[in-house]
This record gives structure tokens, sequence and C-alpha cells, in this order.
């Protein structure tokens, strides 16, 4: 079996990638990736983007099977793309097409609910940009103070049960509970239909109540 150093003398550009080229940037790169951004980055990519994209470009540019230097290059190129760990921590969203971000989207009803005063409170608005929602927060202090029957997104009720939800399920201390909602574009709006009721919670006086109802999820970066 040829040890490393038979293997950088009878293919250097191999031994260059598989990190056994002594004097090698590549070497040095990889020896620290594979404790570091390697295990993470080209791991990944090994079966998620490499996959995808250099296996696609390789196959695209040279027609067959890389040889180990086309390898080399096209791995050295796709990191080039991307960002370090620590670098990705400021710019996630660098060397990708797809700008994504988690983003909020709240809408209120134009008439705010009076505590101690049953009525409808209705709410619908649109983002600026396009939102995935994967959880809906809704500032109701108590159980049984408001029940949504309807969240429309477009023209989709993503209750689909046919009964009424108490808000009290969504409130701001339900970490853990989440919705699959549909994808929401400033082209369609997100309207929901609910019912106030008339208790009055604890610590509360009667007065309008700033009601407010936050969708939370992977949107589009802004800018």
């Amino acid at each position: 079996m040829s040890n490393a150093n038979q293997l950088a003398l009878r293919d250097a550009a191999y031994a260059a990638l598989v990190g056994v080229e002594t004097g090698s940037d590549f070497g040095a790169d990889i020896g620290d990736d594979m404790h570091g951004d390697f295990g993470g980055d080209f791991g990944d990519e090994m079966h998620g983007d490499f996959g995808a994209d250099i296996g696609d470009d390789m196959h695209g540019d040279f027609g067959a099977e890389p040889s180990p230097q086309q390898a080399l290059a096209m791995w050295r190129k796709r990191r080039a793309r991307k960002p370090s760990g620590r670098r990705a921590v400021l710019t996630p969203n660098a060397g990708s097409e797809d700008k994504i971000m988690r983003y909020a989207f709240t809408i209120s009803p134009a008439v705010l609910p009076v505590i101690g005063v049953a009525s409808a409170v209705n709410a619908t608005g649109n983002p600026r940009v396009t939102i995935r929602p994967k959880r809906l927060a809704i500032n109701v202090p108590c159980p049984g103070l408001l029940s949504l029957t309807t969240i429309d997104i477009g023209n989709v009720n993503a209750l689909v049960g046919g009964g009424a939800m108490d808000a009290f399920a969504c409130n701001a201390n339900s970490i853990g509970s989440a919705f699959d909602l549909p994808t929401v574009t400033p082209a369609y709006p997100v309207t929901i239909i609910a019912n106030w009721t008339a208790i009055v919670p604890a610590g509360y006086a009667a007065g309008a109540f700033g009601l407010s109802y936050t969708f939370f999820g992977p949107a589009e970066m802004v800018g």
C-alpha cells in the first residue's frame, strides 16, 4: 500500500485533494476544516449543496467523472463562494442566490376590542415580502377571552376542523406550538376572523386592548 509521500509523488493533485500533500495550502485548509468548518460545511455539501451544485458542475463542465485536479478546482471554487462558520453568523446568505431570513409579520384589527365588551374582532393585512409562517403568537392574557374561527391565507383556512380555536393556545408562552401555514406573498392578504368575549382578565381594567397577531417564519430578505 502506498504511503503519503509516494502518493504525493505519483499524483500531486490527488494527494492535495485527500490532504496528504506536504506544503500544500489545501492540505492545511482541509486539516483545519476537518475539525472546524469542514465537518459542517464540506460534509454537509457532500450530501447537500455539494451533490446538487458541484455534482452538476462537474458533469456539466467536464462531461464525465472529474479528475482529482478538476475536483480540487471545483471544491476551491465552491468554498470561495461560501462564508466561513464565523462569517456566516453575520452574512448567512453570502454566496446564495436566495436571500432568506427569519422575520415577523403582524396584523391587528382596525377597531381594537374593549375589555369587558363582547365583539367581533377581524384583522387583515399583507406582508411586504414573501413569508412562510411557522408560528402564530397572539397576545391574549388568559383563556376564553378570544376565539378564532378563520385563519385565511390565499383562500385557504388553516383551521380545518370547523370549530373555533382558543387564542390562548397561541399566547406568548406557547413555545413549541407551531403551524405549517401556507406561504404568504405581498399579493395575498392574511385574514383572521375571531370573537372577543366579555371576560375581564385579572389585573385588567375596562378599556381598549391592543390585540395583535404575529406570524414568525422564513422570509425573503429585505434589501
